[in-house]
């Protein structure tokens, strides 16, 4: 017998997180998205700092307080080590032609650690 859709989902999530304890569980986020492109696009073209804080985000143009968690989101996906200092994926997204590819990889782990309930599809989105 076939389990549930759900059922699966909650095992799939529960193997997945089993296989990174050494991360962190508190899924981050920011109160407004507006700034991430032009964050992210400014982080490829800024080169890799010694260490990425808010001294550094304030230096790429972004003092808004909304942008203040963007170092912790970094760090969540992988981007930024624990001390915020730049990974190999960082320095990858820095390239244009893989910026794409290595900010999917690392960002999927983001839909596999929010709940179902989380993931609704927006406001005029149509379903399939």
């Amino acid at each position: 017998m076939n389990k549930p859709v759900g059922e699966t989902r909650r095992l799939l999530i529960h193997l997945y997180l089993s296989e990174t304890e050494s991360m962190q569980t508190d899924v981050p986020y920011l109160m407004a998205v507006g700034n991430l492109p032009k964050i992210l696009d400014k982080i490829q073209n800024a080169g890799a700092p010694e260490t990425f804080n808010l001294d550094f985000l304030k230096d790429l143009g972004f003092t808004s307080s909304h942008d203040r968690p963007t170092p912790k989101l970094l760090k969540y996906i992988g981007l930024l080590d624990s001390n915020g200092h730049p990974t190999a994926s960082y320095k990858e997204f820095m390239d244009h032609t893989k910026a794409r590819k290595v900010l999917a990889t690392r960002s999927g782990r983001l839909l596999t650690t929010c709940s179902p309930q989380t993931r609704r599809p927006m406001r005029g989105a149509q379903s399939n």
